[in-house]
């Protein structure tokens, strides 16, 4: 058998390994938890505002070449006059 000052060391031991379980098993559930509704719609927003800046770049590109082209004003020769 053990003796008292045994029996109170490996006591003090089990604790201390419960302690750092309990702590793990807390932090593993608090990285678990789904985002707030505020954490959801800023990533939400972040994604709309990358995906429209890229649809925009992507397609937009060769119409607004055209419009620019279609705005270049060429004056008629009787115009000058």
């Amino acid at each position: 058998m053990y003796t008292i000052e045994e029996r109170s060391k490996l006591l003090a031991e089990f604790f201390e390994r419960r302690k750092k379980l309990l702590v793990e098993e807390k932090a593993a559930a608090v990285r678990n938890k789904p985002p707030t509704r505020t954490q959801l719609r800023s990533l939400m927003m972040t994604y709309i505002k990358h995906t429209v800046y890229k649809q925009k770049t992507d397609s937009d590109l060769d119409e607004e070449e055209q419009l620019r082209a279609s705005l270049k004003i060429v004056p008629d020769k009787e115009e000058e006059k």
